[in-house]
């Protein structure tokens, strides 16, 4: 019964970041647009980096916490 071992720390059930495969097309999207679409995309792409930085902020804090739970 795998699934009632007591658990050591944090388990991560998916790892991946989609948010990072986004990023590049965005910037791939942002030399093909005029001035207002680019103003556009680069506020995307601004708050995608943060989203992405945040997302590993707290991937970082819950593996640190040494909690038992799944992620």
């Amino acid at each position: 019964m795998g699934l009632f071992n007591k658990l050591t720390g944090p388990v991560f059930l998916k790892e991946s970041y989609n948010a990072e495969v986004q990023l590049k097309k965005l910037k791939a999207l942002e030399e093909k647009l005029d001035e207002k679409g680019k103003d556009i995309v680069r506020r995307d792409i601004k708050y995608l980096e943060y989203g992405i930085a945040g997302e590993k902020n707290i991937a970082f804090e819950l593996k640190n916490s040494h909690l038992p739970m799944y992620v």
